[in-house]
This record gives C-alpha cells, sequence and structure tokens, in this order.
C-alpha cells in the first residue's frame, strides 16, 4: 500500500495490491472470517476496477475484476446471502 501510494500511476503496483488482497481475502475465507474476507474482497474489487477503467484494452484487467466478483459472490453464498451476490 506504501508504495502504492507514492507511486499511484504505476499500473502493476495498484494489480499486485489487488492479488495481494484477493488472496487475503481467500485465506480469511478459508479461516470462515468472511466479514475480514470480504472487506480485503471489496477492496480488490475496487482496485480492479479501477485497472479495468483506466486500461480497457488490457484483458487480463477484465479477467482479474471478473475474479474480485466470483471471490465476492462466494462470500456472500458461503454466508446464506446469494441475493447479495455480486
Amino acid at each position: 500500500r506504501e508504495l502504492m501510494g507514492r507511486h499511484p500511476a504505476v499500473a502493476r503496483f495498484r494489480a499486485s495490491l489487488a492479488e495481494t488482497l484477493s488472496a487475503l481475502g481467500g485465506t480469511h475465507l478459508a479461516a470462515r472470517d468472511t466479514d475480514k474476507a470480504e472487506e480485503a474482497a471489496r477492496e480488490a474489487l475496487t482496485l480492479r476496477q479501477r485497472l479495468a477503467d483506466d486500461q480497457p484494452g488490457v484483458p487480463a484487467n477484465r479477467i482479474a475484476l471478473a475474479d474480485s466478483h466470483f471471490r465476492l459472490g462466494d462470500i456472500h453464498r458461503r454466508r446464506g446471502e446469494a441475493e447479495k451476490a455480486e
């Protein structure tokens, strides 16, 4: 986060942070902490949405964004909140 904060225009730093947050969310989910999993997943999704908006011609950004939506939906499914799945 500190590196991204110092260099907000460097897309690779934002993508790396999003990847890390996504993995962290998965770890929290495996530990059955859905609140922390959702927090990490939402932050990753926000970063990935910005990347996809800033670089619409980069397919990897759209793929990562889709993965973030899937992960957030899975968190809601595990909570029994299917209606909140995005």
